[in-house]
């Protein structure tokens, strides 16, 4: 391979010096690491291809360098190039498209170069970037890309007075601390400053940067915004994820008309949210998880067309103990906190378009819902895991179109209310305090996940005569040892997934897969599936004939990683 591909640089070298040269228009020679190519051309090798068009090169070295490119070039991806800067002693005209991802560029070119036709630049994962160049003299550049540049300190002032530039992506710029003083990119579409860990302080926005339309800050270290984010009338998109920092949010929000997202989750220090986010009507999807907020606010019942809300983690006020005298020795070298839960507001006002709920995590007890909770009438995924009920409240058997309800990890529930007629999914996993003799699945449910303190056979013969035969289907896991005796499996082996397919008029069908929850590597499970005739004829067939179905389980033993697959 290593001479092949030394073979291939000797033979474009050779048909760079030799006759018919002005004739090239394009060369590719893309090599793929390991294989570097080390490619001993002269300087000045593509001085006589003056017509070449198109060079795309990949993983090229040039140990004596490269001293001049052809000036008709309209497009140029050099992925790795091993040169500090772009030898532009002849100008580059035509150049359209500029794409030098892991480069070693450390300036991409000095001073002012006049590039009237370039529109894109990608110097994506150039880790010796330091600063980027002058753009006075590229008018029309429409996509800058320097993600990944992890030495990149500097933006030059003129990239944020560009009138052209639609795209800037600084991703992963973790140096890059701030942006010059006032951002005028009149035509700026999307702005990336996401995981850029070092970089404090936004710069004001222009009133003209009214079609920026996506801003994501995610992993900032931002504390605030500027007042003027009020100016970027056109944002959808605004992501402030993981803003550690960020303690407030302007009240000019407000003025965001057109906001769709906004993204606020684990941003641990923000405590509260503007009231004005009530005036944005078509907002659809706010995210405010593991935040610092205590109550759902009550602007929420403004927003007509909001459809996916998530305070997950959000734990509410906590409560210090008065008198430390009387706690236990443990904690009188701590703070004793706890929380009381977050806090649902005494009446759920109608939500016409709210379709999911993510409430996981919120310390919340039967009582913190209120009871007109079925008001919320187009909900259709409940999210309560990790929360303190001991049952549920009897509001949520109301949810006419709920259809799946997720209470994983509630190891305090005891019994669940009749459940909606509309449910499909039932996600109930180590609920270990759950009385399955109180559960009446008399409606048709996908997945109920036990504890291990179910007493089997006994409850599960029940469980499965309450049944009475669902019309479309419904699957067990039973985590634990007290499976009966006829499901007895070897105690060297831990089942990993269980798989059902159906071989149909169309081929071989995956009608169900189950992964089985995290456990100890000899831990024994049943896995039971039920599907109706009605459901493989109407939802797999379409009408068409049963052929064949196999149930196929996968294993793993703990102390290697082969694998068993056995079908039935």
């Amino acid at each position: 391979m290593e001479t092949c591909l030394e073979t291939s640089c000797k033979l474009l070298w050779m048909g760079l010096q030799g006759s018919g040269t002005d004739e090239i228009r394009g060369i590719v020679l893309n090599l793929v690491q390991p294989y570097d190519c080390e490619a001993r051309w002269n300087t000045e090798s593509f001085s006589k291809i003056s017509q070449l068009r198109f060079l795309k090169l990949c993983d090229v070295q040039l140990p004596r360098g490269l001293s001049c490119l052809p000036s008709a070039l309209n497009v140029v991806h050099w992925r790795g190039c091993p040169l500090k800067t772009l030898p532009l002693s002849n100008q580059l005209d035509e150049v359209v498209d500029l794409k030098l991802p892991h480069s070693r560029i450390e300036q991409l070119w000095h001073g002012t170069k006049l590039l009237d036709k370039l529109k894109f630049i990608n110097l994506s994962f150039s880790k010796n970037l330091k600063q980027s160049p002058d753009f006075v003299g590229v008018p029309n550049l429409e996509s800058l890309v320097l993600e990944g540049c992890t030495s990149l300190t500097e933006v030059h002032p003129s990239l944020v007075r560009h009138k052209k530039l639609v795209s800037l992506n600084l991703k992963d710029c973790k140096k890059l601390k701030s942006l010059p003083s006032k951002m005028e990119t009149s035509s700026l579409n999307d702005l990336n400053l996401s995981g850029c860990s070092q970089f404090k302080c936004l710069p004001e926005f222009a009133e003209s940067m009214e079609h920026l339309s996506v801003l994501s800050l995610e992993g900032t270290a931002i504390t605030k915004l500027p007042t003027s984010l009020g100016c970027l009338t056109g944002l959808s998109h605004l992501d402030m994820k993981n803003c550690k920092n960020l303690v407030c949010i302007p009240d000019t929000i407000h003025k965001l008309r057109s906001l769709i997202v906004l993204n606020v989750s684990g941003c641990s220090k923000l405590s509260s949210l503007p009231e004005g986010l009530k005036e944005i009507k078509c907002l659809e999807e706010l995210n405010a998880s593991e935040t610092a907020i205590q109550e759902l606010p009550s602007f929420v019942f403004y927003l007509e067309n909001l459809n996916d809300i998530s305070f997950a983690g959000c734990k509410g006020p906590v409560s210090k103990s008065a008198n430390g005298f009387f706690l236990p020795f443990k904690w009188l070298f701590g703070n004793h906190q706890t929380s009381i839960g977050f806090r649902l507001p005494p009446s759920a006002l109608s939500l016409p378009s709210l379709k999911r709920i993510n409430l996981s995590y919120c310390n919340l007890s039967e009582e913190s819902f209120p009871d007109d909770f079925y008001c919320l009438s187009s909900l259709v995924i409940l999210d309560l895991t990790g929360n303190n009920f001991v049952s549920l409240p009897s509001s949520i058997s109301k949810l006419a179109r709920l259809e799946r309800l997720i209470l994983n990890y509630c190891k305090k529930l005891q019994r669940l209310p009749e459940l909606p007629s509309n449910m499909r999914g039932l996600d109930a996993s180590n609920c270990t305090s759950f009385e399955i003799s109180k559960f009446n699945p008399s409606k048709p449910c996908s997945l109920f996940a036990s504890p291990a303190k179910w007493h089997l056979p006994r409850q599960l013969k029940g469980v499965l005569e309450k049944l009475r035969l669902p019309r479309e289907r419904f699957d067990m896991l039973i985590r634990g040892s007290e499976i009966p005796p006829c499901y007895v499996v070897p105690p060297d082996v831990c089942h990993h997934e269980v798989d059902c397919y159906f071989f149909g008029p169309h081929g071989k069908v995956c009608i169900s897969s189950r992964c089985l929850p995290p456990m100890e590597p000899c831990d024994p499970h049943l896995y039971i599936i039920y599907l109706s005739f009605d459901e493989l004829r109407d939802i797999i067939c379409k009408g068409g004939d049963c052929r064949e179905i196999e149930f196929v389980l996968k294993t793993f033993y703990p102390n290697s990683c082969s694998s068993d697959t056995d079908g039935a």
